[in-house]
């Protein structure tokens, strides 16, 4: 993420004062609760946007990293904290769920997307996968082998090739000889409602699909 430029970057804010910060390029409202950050991305040029604890403690450690070209214009990019879950029957959500706009964007190239997450007491980091919700409604699962875990930070990343909502989730721990619940599918050595719920897997790999799926643009698909 270091090197990318930060252009026109704001904080959008309920109410209060807004104020500049000078050099910095940065607005603010002085308020305590961040509803969305946002960002002008040069499409030739890309970005990173990201929000601190000092901006929300909420949405701390949430990023997007565009690369140049991902985006097919330029676009006012940005992070919102959402009150709907990702969730699906079984799976536990461990963190906020961020909205990256503007939703429905088609993107050229993948992006790298940071979502935060905390431990409620007995996941292993095993167990977590995230969730994204399009503007459809379709689920798409990351699975554990496709993404970044920092246990100690308790930040996830992983590459996407779309905008929508995104949450981290943790499963129940399955293997050779378990079950799951009659609303999950063990996959991964994980029992997700997900898959049960005809979720779109993705993948880095053909390896990280089921039976004859293969990877393409980073979901799997049926190879037939």
């Amino acid at each position: 993420m270091v090197g990318l430029p930060r252009v026109a970057s704001k904080l959008k804010l309920a109410v209060g004062l807004c104020v500049g910060l000078g050099a910095a390029g940065l607005s603010a409202c002085i308020q305590p609760t961040l509803t969305q950050a946002s960002l002008r991305v040069v499409a030739s040029v890309g970005g990173t946007l990201s929000v601190t604890a000092a901006n929300d403690p909420t949405l701390a450690g949430a990023s997007v990293t565009i690369p140049p070209e991902a985006l097919a214009q330029d676009t006012t990019v940005t992070l919102t904290l959402s009150a709907a879950s990702v969730a699906l029957p079984g799976d536990q959500s461990l963190g906020p769920v961020v909205s990256v706009g503007p939703p429905g964007t088609v993107l050229r190239a993948p992006v790298t997307l940071t979502l935060p997450f905390a431990l409620d007491g007995g996941e292993a980091a095993a167990s977590l996968f995230a969730l994204e919700v399009d503007p459809a409604g379709g689920h798409e699962l990351f699975q554990h082998s496709v993404l970044a875990i920092d246990q100690s930070s308790g930040i996830l990343g992983l590459l996407t090739l779309s905008f929508g909502s995104y949450g981290v989730v943790a499963g129940t721990a399955c293997g050779p000889g378990s079950s799951c619940g009659t609303s999950q599918v063990c996959c991964a050595g994980v029992c997700s409602g997900a898959l049960a719920s005809g979720v779109n897997l993705g993948c880095g790999s053909d390896l990280d699909c089921l039976g004859r799926e293969t990877c393409d643009a980073g979901v799997c698909v049926d190879g037939g």
